[in-house]
């Protein structure tokens, strides 16, 4: 009996150790099911958040001044989703506008109304400035309807983009996307998509450009170690700005010197004076040379004239911009052989950027330019011949993008038709 009591007893203990093991699993399998249930409603949340403020840079890319406070209203499965957007304006740095965009994003059950989850995203959105393109053109023909042609030993390194379309003959090396609207382009059918050029027909918009003997032969080429490079034509058209701005500026009467040198500014127009403003604006011509220290912005309303070099005494800091209303223009000498260095970015509004007499002389060297380079029509820097590759008169190019100019530009550059995401911050993330 006593035998038998005891068996009787631990049978009793191994059925209640069982019996807590099992209550020990259902729980942990309850916490780990509320857990993973509230873990994808909270992540259905921030995507809701996160579609409110690609709203917001939908609507406001189209107006700036557009609220985008219209609440979202959808479903998730049998669930409902919202989001409530605001909008408020944060202070302008160097001409550039930014906004703070809250958007919340709230999943709620549809059968009793109780919010399930919520989760509000912060983001800094701001004007997109010219300067965050290495080379840009409204046009790739000369004024006279002249294709200029990207060749082999042509290098530009950043973000390229043409509301033209390119031409290539050889293999021209890039590192970063460029993309082409391909306006006025006989090859390009819009309506079906497809490209025609010699009898060459596809859809394939990597080849949407002007060879000059074959797709074979003429290639815009990724630069060594370019990751990033993409060609891509058809895209979206991006137009210059229809207004010079002299806002904040020094305005100096007529045609004038305009001398960066250090931190100060020397203008000469019949008399010498110095200035420290960081945005000069020249009514009429303006002659600019020197070397640059902090960041400044020089404006003309009529053409810039560039005689020498112009040098950057820290490019990790030092910023320049150069905004001519019609043309900027490279003034050296046609018979030297000495290569030009211009650190700065570059804008001729309704104008082009090209070398004075690039058709006579010698060849006289490479244009080095570092910065940002956009014009409305693209101007010639010298003449090639085809058969060899090489140049016969004025430059061949060498444009290297300024990367800090995309989140720093000179102070009062143009800025684009274009919103862009600074940061998000995510406030659950940050338990704020």
């Amino acid at each position: 009996m006593k035998k038998r009591g005891f068996a009787l007893v631990v049978v009793l203990l191994g059925l209640a150790l069982l019996a807590i093991i099992a209550f020990g699993l259902t729980t942990i399998m309850t916490s780990d099911y509320l857990t993973s249930r509230d873990e994808l409603l909270s992540a259905q949340a921030f995507y809701v958040a996160r579609a409110g403020i690609s709203r917001a840079m939908a609507e406001m890319g189209v107006n700036e001044a557009a609220t985008p406070t219209t609440p979202i209203r959808g479903t998730v499965g049998d669930l409902y989703a919202t989001c409530d957007i605001s909008k408020a304006s944060l202070p302008s740095v160097n001409g550039l506008d930014s906004w703070k965009i809250t958007s919340i994003g709230k999943v709620w059950s549809g059968a009793s109304g109780t919010v399930l989850a919520s989760r509000t995203l912060e983001a800094v959105l701001e004007q997109e400035t010219f300067a965050s393109y290495a080379y840009f053109t409204d046009q790739e023909t000369s004024w006279w309807g002249t294709a200029i042609w990207f060749l082999t030993g042509d290098t530009l390194r950043g973000p390229v983009h043409s509301n033209g379309y390119l031409n290539v003959s050889g293999k021209p090396e890039f590192t970063d996307e460029v993309t082409t609207y391909n306006r006025n382009d006989s090859y390009l059918d819009r309506v079906s998509g497809t490209y025609n050029q010699r009898g060459a027909r596809n859809g394939d918009n990597r080849d949407y450009y002007h060879f000059f003997t074959a797709y074979l032969n003429d290639i815009p080429t990724a630069a060594r170690d370019a990751a990033q490079f993409a060609f891509n034509g058809g895209q979206a058209e991006i137009p210059l700005p229809s207004v010079a701005t002299s806002e904040d500026a020094l305005r100096v009467t007529g045609s004038s010197y305009v001398i960066p040198w250090g931190k100060d500014t020397y203008i000469y127009n019949g008399s010498w004076s110095t200035t420290s403003k960081n945005h000069i604006y020249v009514e009429g011509d303006a002659i600019v040379y020197g070397h640059v220290s902090g960041s400044k912005t020089i404006s003309s309303g009529g053409n810039i004239w560039i005689a020498d070099d112009i040098t950057y005494d820290d490019k990790s800091t030092d910023a320049l911009g150069l905004v001519a209303n019609n043309h900027v223009i490279v003034q050296t000498n046609p018979y030297a052989r000495e290569d030009l260095e211009i650190n700065a970015a570059i804008m001729a509004r309704n104008g082009s950027f090209f070398v004075n007499n690039y058709g006579e002389g010698v060849p006289r060297g490479t244009l080095k330019l570092y910065g940002s380079l956009i014009q409305k029509v693209r101007g010639p820097v010298g003449l090639f011949n085809p058969n060899t590759q090489t140049g016969i008169t004025g430059y061949v190019k060498n444009y290297s993008y300024d990367k800090k100019l995309k989140r720093t530009p000179p102070p009062y550059f143009p800025v684009a038709q274009q919103i862009r995401l600074r940061y998000v911050k995510d406030k659950a993330a940050l338990q704020e």
